[in-house]
């Protein structure tokens, strides 16, 4: 008699658990598949090193354009 209302008790616990649970995990989403574009375009623009080189580049075209608008002293 005594073990039944064991098992009855513990059968009631694994049931409300059984149910509580599920409510509290969030859902599980899939995830969308990328195509190689976006690979590439997420990979340079989380890249330091590429972010540092682009910065390089251009300051390099910001001096050339300075360096043009000087005027010739030899002229």
């Amino acid at each position: 008699m005594r073990f039944s209302r064991q098992i009855r008790r513990l059968s009631s616990v694994v049931a409300f658990f059984g149910a509580v649970i599920p409510q509290l995990t969030p859902p599980v989403l899939a995830q969308d598949a990328l195509t190689w574009e976006q690979v590439r375009e997420r990979f340079h623009n989380a890249n330091p090193n590429l972010r540092a080189t682009r910065v390089g580049i251009d300051e390099t075209k910001a001096s050339e354009i300075t360096a043009y608008l000087k005027p010739n002293p030899e002229v």
